[in-house]
Order: structure tokens, then sequence, then C-alpha cells
């Protein structure tokens, strides 16, 4: 094989339902890329500083009530962020969407599915009117909506389930795990199995796990066991997400380093 191995190559990209089913977002301040904050930006000279002022107050503590396992407090200052956010850089912002994904993963953490739901159909319709139907921003929005809805159906059990996967995967993204490749590999097949079990195979966090453990198998240089699992993943994300979905891609240019290095192999 060559100098380059599997090792060298990129770790799969985390699946963004937000940033995954438990986890918490990053709390956002104005996005550089946000298509509304641009258009904001050519009609003033600069936002309202007073305004401006009040959204990063209100946005430090939202930071320091999550931190702090305050999850009632920081919402509340998560919707004043929001409303502040909005006159500064009108309602349909990036920006604006990207908390309304943050308040809807602390919604999840209190179980409270209505608002979570709620907030993620708010980032919906936001990014929508920003990108349109099928952009992949889009896409991810409509999932995370949908994964919110599907939660809400689940038992209890269920759900302590689905979040024991969320802490195996966090095991699974670590550069190294403890025990070496097979102890991962064991561990990223459990993450798979449970998610598999309540998520079902057509859901784009199943289709991560499956990622994760091809990722793995090809770490530890068995191209034959990986690749089903590439091809699984990425066949999901080609009819979930879509060709043009950057997890897509990552997903077919693993396929093509591994058809090379298991060529390599044989030589």
């Amino acid at each position: 094989m060559s100098e380059t191995t599997t090792s060298d190559r990129a770790l799969p990209k985390l699946f963004v339902l937000g940033l995954s089913l438990w986890g918490i977002a990053p709390v956002f301040g104005y996005a550089a890329d946000d298509p509304a904050a641009k258009k904001t930006a050519s009609n003033s000279a600069t936002p309202n500083q007073e305004a401006a002022k009040a959204f990063e107050r209100f946005r430090k503590q939202a930071i320091e009530f999550q931190q702090s396992g305050k999850i009632t407090e920081a919402i509340a200052a998560g919707e004043k962020a929001v409303e502040v956010a909005s006159r500064i850089n009108g309602e349909n912002s990036q920006t604006v969407a990207g908390w309304e994904d943050w308040l809807g993963l602390l919604h999840n953490q209190q179980a409270d599915w209505p608002a979570a739901h709620k907030a993620y159909e708010r980032a919906l319709a936001i990014r929508t009117k920003l990108y349109g139907d099928n952009h992949w921003r889009v896409t991810d929005a409509r999932w995370q909506m949908q994964t919110v809805d599907l939660l809400s159906r689940l038992t209890a059990a269920q759900r302590a389930d689905l979040s024991q996967s969320d802490e195996l995967m966090r095991q699974v993204r670590k550069p190294t795990v403890a025990g070496g490749d097979k102890q991962v590999i064991s561990i990223a097949a459990r993450a798979r199995e449970i998610r598999q079990r309540l998520l079902g195979n057509e859901h784009p966090l199943t289709a991560e796990s499956g990622a994760w453990l091809a990722y793995w198998y090809d770490r530890a240089g068995k191209f034959a066991e990986a690749e089903p699992f590439y091809r699984q993943a990425l066949e999901t994300r080609k009819k979930l997400l879509g060709l043009e979905h950057p997890e897509t891609a990552d997903l077919l240019n693993d396929l093509g380093q591994i058809g090379r290095a298991s060529c390599r192999e044989r030589v």
C-alpha cells in the first residue's frame, strides 16, 4: 500500500440535524454567510448599536444559563436574542434560524416536543425562504423537525437508548479510542444497531453511524468490511439528502479512496 494510510484521511463529518439529537448547538452571533444580514448591511452602514448590545447581552446570558444547567432560563434568554436578532437582520435570517435550532435542542432536553417542533418549524420556514425548497440546509431542517416528531412517539426507555447511541457516537468521533480499532468498531456497531432499531434504516443519523463504522473498518485496513457500510450509507444519503448534500459528496469521496486503497493492497 501507499505510505498514505486511511488514518491520514479526513474523518467523516458529523451529520447536522442541528448538531445531533442531544448535543447543544453553538450559540450564534451574526452569521457571516447570512443572506439577510448582507442585505441589511448594504442598506445601512452599521446595525443599530443599542440593539447589537442587547443581542450580545442576551447571547451571553443564554450561554451562561445553559452551561449552568438552567435550561428554562436559557430558553428565555435565547428567545429574547431571537427577538433582537430579528430586528437587526430581519425575521428571515440564517442567524435567527440558527437560534431557533438552538432553542429546539433545549426544548428537546426538556422533552417539550411541541415547543421543539415549533422552533424547528420556524427554522425550516426561514431557510426555505432564504435558499429555496431544494437546498441542503432546507433538507437538514426538514429532517430535524421530522426527528423531533419521531422522538415524541418513542417511550422514555427508547429515548434513553437513543441518548446512549449519541454518547457512543461521541466516542466514535474521537481521533483515538482506548482499546484500539477493534474496540471502536464494536462501539460504532452498537450505536448503529440502536439507531437502526429506533430510527429505521432510512434516517440520516442511522446513515451517519454506518459511515463511521465503515471509516473505522477502513482505518483498520479491513476494506472488504468497510465497503458495504460505505455503500449503504451512501445510498441512504443519496435518497434522503440528495446528491448535492455535502454529506453525500463526502461519502462519494470516501468510496473513491477506499477503492484506490484496496487496489494498492492487491498490488
